[in-house]
């Protein structure tokens, strides 16, 4: 996270690279054994001191020259012209590390007392442990500190304030939620007496007000004794642990997503969770008198379809209703209104090769998106429609659909009964087609 994979990449490629100048006699070899002779590799110029350079930036010392380093953690020094795959099982064994202790440095808040060797033995097996996705996801966000939390989002200037939302008693952070927070007191005691009773067997494990940001925040296992590993308790209080911490994240999630709290009132938030059914049926709101409209008589390279299309494209779009409520629509949804609408198809682009075939949904979509384009031109007065283009619209994406382009205000269709049947279909298309790839939502 702190390094960059490209980065580290980089590192371990540098240093691999100079493993293979160790094993490899020739001019290569002699050269660089010159420049590291003349104390020119320090200047970190060239293959070879960027790889000297890279080898110091990890903490490692020379021992007797280029070829011996003594690595941290290690009482034996490493070989570079040994066996290869144990140099190359060291090297990145010492990168982790590496990025381990810098995250912790970056973030002492959440990470601070994570032991690399406990947690490469024991946190993997535990999250495999889980038995959906779901569960996994959470428990991936918890161990990397990615958990989205109202002082993380007051930091950034999406809340107003940092106050539990759910509790309001205190700032919302993750300590806060996984140990403080009432909301959570139910799913919270229903595995407490697990986690205390499996931390007992733990000697070096002092109480939990007491236990390091890593293990309290993130749920990293920070150093444990060799014995409690070896005999199973180490992994038996790590995974209790966050069968707890799961828990209390997924009951958050479920109330989150009934009522939105930690992000409120955003658009964009409230349009991901679900699709707006509600629009489909029921009265229609009252939007206000409509603006007279003029168009000018369009030349023949301005609208290159017949007339009849932009005289129901007109009809249709005064029949829209549009609103200020949040969300946005895609120009395949507005396709499948304007064709019931209208009782007729959306014709073909004036480019295209073929016309007798019949019209994917996405292709009329994009040719509405043209034609109201077109249309927009020739306004005189008034406007088509109060909206404007975007290119990622993520009104379908609730169906399983992907996002596609439209416009940023969702108007209440024209044909909304006749909507409703097809957005039914459309989500059932879209379901099949994801439960038909293996290892997708099956």
């Amino acid at each position: 996270e702190m390094i960059g994979r490209h980065t580290l990449v980089l590192k371990y490629h540098r240093i691999l690279w100079l493993a293979h100048l160790c094993r490899t006699r020739g001019a290569n070899q002699i050269t660089g054994q010159a420049i590291w002779e003349t104390d020119q590799c320090h200047k970190g110029s060239g293959p070879f001191g960027r790889a000297i350079h890279t080898a110091h930036e990890c903490g490692w010392v020379s021992v007797q020259g280029w070829w011996s380093w003594k690595v941290p953690g290690k009482s034996d020094p490493l070989l570079l012209y040994g066996d290869k795959n144990t140099v190359k099982h060291e090297v990145r064994e010492q990168l982790r590390s590496q990025m381990l202790d810098a995250l912790v440095q970056r973030r002492p808040r959440l990470f601070a007392g994570v032991h690399y060797a406990t947690c490469r033995q024991l946190v993997q097996p535990s999250v495999a442990a889980f038995d959906t996705e779901l569960q996994r996801s959470i428990l991936r966000g918890i161990l990397s500190g990615a958990t989205w939390t109202a002082l993380r989002a007051y930091q950034r200037g999406m809340r107003v304030a940092s106050t539990c939302p759910f509790c309001g008693n205190a700032p919302e952070d993750e300590e806060h939620i996984l140990w403080h927070c009432t909301a959570w007191h139910t799913a919270r005691t229903a595995h407490m007496p697990d986690v205390l009773d499996a931390a007992a067997h733990i000697p070096s494990l002092l109480p939990p007000d007491q236990w390091p940001p890593c293990l309290r925040c993130c749920g990293l296992a920070p150093e444990i004794p060799d014995d409690c590993i070896k005999s199973g308790r180490a992994y038996t209080f790590l995974n209790t642990l966050h069968t707890m911490f799961v828990a209390v994240l997924q009951a958050r999630k479920v109330r989150d997503a009934q009522a939105p709290a930690v992000f409120p009132g955003t658009a964009r938030s409230q349009q991901l969770r679900q699709y707006p059914y509600q629009q489909l049926v029921g009265p229609l709101p009252y939007s206000g008198e409509k603006d007279t409209l003029l168009l000018r008589t369009p030349k023949k390279h301005e609208w290159p379809w017949e007339m009849p299309f932009l005289a129901d494209l007109l009809r249709w779009l005064r029949a829209l209703t549009w609103t200020q409520e949040p969300g946005s629509v895609t120009f395949l949804e507005l396709a499948l209104d304007f064709e019931e609408f209208a009782e007729r198809t959306l014709p073909h682009a004036p480019q295209a090769k073929f016309k007798g075939t019949t019209l994917s949904l996405q292709e009329r979509g994009r040719v509405l998106r043209l034609a109201i384009t077109s249309a927009q031109r020739l306004v005189t007065k008034g406007q088509l429609h109060p909206a404007r283009i975007v290119t990622r619209c993520n009104s379908l994406v609730p169906l399983g659909g992907p996002a596609l382009c439209g416009l940023n205000r969702r108007p209440y269709f024209a044909c909304r009964a006749a909507l409703h049947t097809h957005i039914l279909k459309l989500a059932e298309y879209c379901e099949h087609a994801w439960t038909a790839k293996d290892g997708i939502l099956r």
